[in-house]
């Protein structure tokens, strides 16, 4: 268990590295300290929402899971990376979870384009 947990955080640290100095501002960071935190829910209990704090946060595992893949998407993490991820779900569907990516990251930049 520790030797896992010092892999998920050696892969989250090698990500932040990747980001330019100017992409690795405070406001980045909690992002990457909230991807952090909910991979490890993911992982722990199948489901983010069985997690306390994350439940106490959304209404329901949906909401939690876009709020999830859209950081994710912020960060600028691949699909492979997402997927990752999501593999930890109880539920976990490649397909429907590539489809989920892809919706999300063309919400994204339409949000972003305007």
């Amino acid at each position: 268990m520790n030797k896992e947990k010092e892999r998920n955080e050696q892969f989250f640290e090698n990500f932040w590295k990747r980001k330019s100095r100017k992409e690795r501002t405070l406001g980045n960071r909690w992002r990457i300290e909230r991807v952090k935190k909910y991979a490890e829910a993911l992982k722990k209990y199948g489901k983010l929402t069985r997690d306390p704090e994350i439940a106490k946060r959304h209404d329901n595992e949906h909401m939690a899971r876009v709020h999830l893949v859209l950081l994710m998407l912020e960060l600028g993490m691949s699909d492979e990376e997402i997927h990752a991820v999501f593999r930890h779900a109880e539920d976990y569907n490649e397909k429907r979870t590539q489809y989920f990516i892809d919706y999300n990251r063309k919400k994204l930049k339409e949000v972003n384009s305007r």
